[in-house]
């Protein structure tokens, strides 16, 4: 997602604006196998220490492999009796939490060929951004603008679809930033018992919220060829430093702030990618992309936002015996006929 200028406002809590990817590189496989057992793997470089979105527990086996162009990974693996013991043992985590997730695997016998279909569902965590996106755009343009779907620029020439998604990008550019800026608002307000001569009382700077954040957008559209910090508007919104400590980096108050920033940014920068072997053929995809030997999605973290985020794939076994039978039925009257007229 772009980065606008009041991220730009945000640079005094430096540290959001660092890449926060919890998973640093790692990735994630899934192997099903024909009797509904499975493995997962999830493997990071050798060089980077364990990235802080992972956690594995004691049934977790770990090993070191040759990766592209010689490099060394870690692999940690564990193998489930079930798909649906996936969900038990989950070892990606959000905020120090696993992602919650629900899988399943449904056998479809076909005579012929053995169908499976597997999915994986991970919980949304809309919770993160008090602000839903569908306040600033329709269901649609939610949809499409976290995963994708519905492909709403489908039919559209390339300047078509170049001004639809610029359209796109300033409403979730200011979803975002309104987000912010509230859980600044709302921070300092909690910790207005910490501000030494406020200009205004708790109950008048709740009631302002709206406007500072108005205020807070025409001022960082005025002031975009420059860096606009969060002391410089709020001095000029209520002409007083009072709130300048939330600010300041070395404050126990702003390091607070900054964490509860990063929490949402982490969420944005959250990325995993997702591989999944199926048995036989794969014949749907779903939302990935075959590679002749597996389907490659993107697990992000803004694709947990609008909804829950769906991983599945259907592929088919041949079931070679069923052909065996079916020309033995068939030739079993003609070869008893022969025979019979031989006798």
């Amino acid at each position: 997602m772009k980065r606008n200028s009041f991220f730009g406002m945000l640079s005094a809590v430096a540290v959001v604006f660092t890449s926060c990817n919890d998973f640093d590189g790692a990735q994630m496989r899934t192997i099903v196998n024909n009797d509904g057992s499975c493995t997962r793997e999830v493997s990071y470089s050798q060089r980077k220490s364990q990235p802080q979105g992972l956690s594995f527990g004691s049934q977790w086996q770990s090993r070191t492999e040759v990766g592209q162009n010689d490099s060394a990974l870690t692999v940690y693996s564990r193998e489930f009796s079930s798909v649906e013991e996936l969900s038990t043992d989950m070892p990606l985590l959000y905020d120090g939490e696993p992602l919650k997730a629900q899988s399943s695997l449904e056998k479809r016998f076909r005579w012929f060929y053995t169908e499976y279909v597997f999915s994986e569902r991970f919980a949304c965590l809309d919770g993160v951004f008090k602000l839903p996106p569908t306040d600033y755009a329709d269901s649609d343009e939610v949809g499409y603008w976290f995963t994708g779907q519905p492909n709403i620029v489908q039919g559209l020439n390339g300047a078509e679809a170049s001004m639809k998604i610029a359209s796109l990008d300033h409403k979730f550019d200011r979803w975002i930033s309104d987000n912010l800026i509230l859980t600044c608002i709302e921070y300092i307000e909690s910790h207005y018992d910490s501000i030494d001569n406020p200009p205004v009382g708790r109950a008048e700077f709740a009631q302002l919220r709206d406007s500072l954040a108005q205020f807070c957008h025409v001022k960082c559209e005025e002031w975009s060829d420059m860096v606009v910090q969060p002391t410089d508007l709020l001095r000029e919104f209520f002409h007083s430093d009072a709130y300048a400590f939330f600010f300041d980096e070395k404050s126990p108050c702003a390091q607070e702030l900054n964490s509860v920033c990063k929490k949402q940014m982490r969420l944005l920068d959250m990325a995993m990618p997702y591989s999944l072997v199926m048995p036989g053929e794969v014949t749907d995809a779903g939302t990935g992309t075959y590679t002749g030997t597996e389907v490659q999605y993107a697990l992000t973290g803004d694709r947990l936002i609008p909804a829950d985020y769906c991983i599945g794939a259907t592929s088919r076994v041949t079931n070679v015996w069923a052909y065996v039978v079916t020309v033995l039925v068939i030739l079993f009257p003609i070869l008893a006929k022969f025979f019979g007229r031989y006798k």
